[in-house]
C-alpha cells in the first residue's frame, strides 16, 4: 500500500528502503471503530502479519496470499503497523465506506476490492511510495510500467508512463489504464509483461 517499500534478497531477507508506520494511538482507534462494525483486522508491520483471531475471512486472504499471520494481542503492539487491512463479509462490505469516512484525520482508507478496506498514514499511498523510488534512482515516470486492480492503485497508475489493468480490474481502474490484460486468475500480469517488456 506504500507504507513500507524494500526488496528481498536471495537468502529471503527483505532490506527496507522506506517505512511509514502509523501512529500507534491512531492505529487503536482504527481498529475499535472496525471491530464495533465486525470487519476482521490484520495488522502488518514489517514483515510480520498479526490478527487478534483467525476467521474466514482472514483465512480467505492467507490462502490467496499463501502464508499465514501470528495470531496476537494486538493492543499489546507498542509502535504502530505500516499498515491495518480491514476485512468485510459480501454481504456486510457496505459498511466499509462509512469506516473509510470515520477514520482518524491522520490515516488514509482506501478501497483495494469490494471487501477490503486498507488503512495507513495520511500521507502514504503506493504513487508516494512509486514517485519516491523512481526519484531516488533517476528513474523518469515515462519509463515505469505499473499494474493494478483496485481503486487504491490509481494514483500508482496515473503516475507510471505505462499503466495496465486485467479484465477483472475495479471499472474506475480498467478506464484509467493504457492497456487491459486478461483477468488475474488467466495470468493477466505474466501475458502484459511478455507483451511490453523486450
Amino acid at each position: 500500500q506504500g507504507a513500507l517499500t524494500g526488496w528481498y534478497s536471495q537468502g529471503g531477507d527483505l532490506h527496507v528502503l522506506h517505512q511509514h508506520p502509523m501512529a500507534v494511538a491512531s492505529a487503536r482507534a482504527a481498529i475499535a471503530m472496525a471491530e464495533d462494525a465486525g470487519l476482521a483486522v490484520n495488522w502488518y508491520t514489517g514483515t510480520r502479519w498479526l490478527v487478534r483471531r483467525m476467521d474466514h475471512r482472514v483465512a480467505r486472504e492467507a490462502d490467496v496470499v499463501g502464508c499465514r499471520p501470528e495470531v496476537a494481542r494486538l493492543e499489546d503492539q507498542t509502535s504502530g503497523p505500516d499498515k491495518l487491512l480491514l476485512i468485510a463479509t459480501a454481504r456486510d462490505r457496505a459498511i466499509l465506506d462509512g469506516v473509510a469516512r470515520a477514520m482518524p484525520v491522520d490515516l488514509r482508507a482506501q478501497t483495494s476490492n469490494p471487501t477490503y478496506l486498507e488503512v495507513t498514514r495520511a500521507d502514504v499511498d503506493k504513487a508516494a511510495a512509486l514517485a519516491a523510488h523512481c526519484a531516488a534512482r533517476g528513474i523518469p515516470a515515462e519509463s515505469v510500467l505499473a499494474m493494478g486492480d483496485g481503486r487504491n492503485d490509481l494514483g500508482m497508475l496515473a503516475f507510471a508512463g505505462t499503466s495496465v489493468a486485467p479484465a477483472n480490474a475495479h471499472p474506475a481502474v480498467r478506464a484509467a489504464a493504457h492497456l487491459l490484460t486478461s483477468s488475474n486468475d488467466d495470468d493477466g500480469v505474466a501475458r502484459a509483461l511478455h507483451l511490453l517488456v523486450p
